[in-house]
């Protein structure tokens, strides 16, 4: 769960020096903050742009996104934890489609239940809408 909060545009780009997940970024609004009592609770709105190959010479036109994203830590009746973390793509008026991008969609979850000292499970399931591009098959 460590890995995963990321909350504020700053700990963003950390995320992605290691992983390179985005190309550009940012925090649109903090609905719910990480406290000294739930440090993995956040939701957060946030932007962000993939760098697509062949963008540069107009092949194709980068994604970007408008998505909350929420991560926490839940207890089961047992007192099991589970830790979640999820993306869904949302539209507001403020956040209109920027030129040169092809505004995505998609859908994530990913879920974390820690199966013993050393070892944890792991499911995700996600979906992105494929915007403009062809599908091949």
């Amino acid at each position: 769960m460590f890995g995963l909060v990321n909350p504020t545009l700053e700990s963003m780009r950390i995320k992605a020096s290691y992983l390179n997940d985005f190309s550009a970024g940012a925090v649109l609004a903090t609905v719910v903050e990480p406290t000294e009592k739930e440090p993995f609770r956040s939701v957060v709105v946030k932007w962000m742009e993939i760098d697509i190959p062949g963008a540069s010479v107009g092949i194709v036109r980068n994604r970007d996104y408008i998505y909350v994203e929420s991560s926490g830590i839940l207890y089961l009746q047992n007192g099991e934890r589970v830790g979640y973390h999820l993306f869904h793509s949302v539209n507001f008026p403020e956040t209109c489609e920027l030129p040169g991008r092809v505004r995505g969609n998609m859908s994530l979850c990913a879920i974390f239940h820690q199966e013993d000292t050393d070892r944890t499970d792991c499911f995700g399931t996600g979906y992105s809408y494929c915007g403009q591009m062809k599908k091949s098959a």
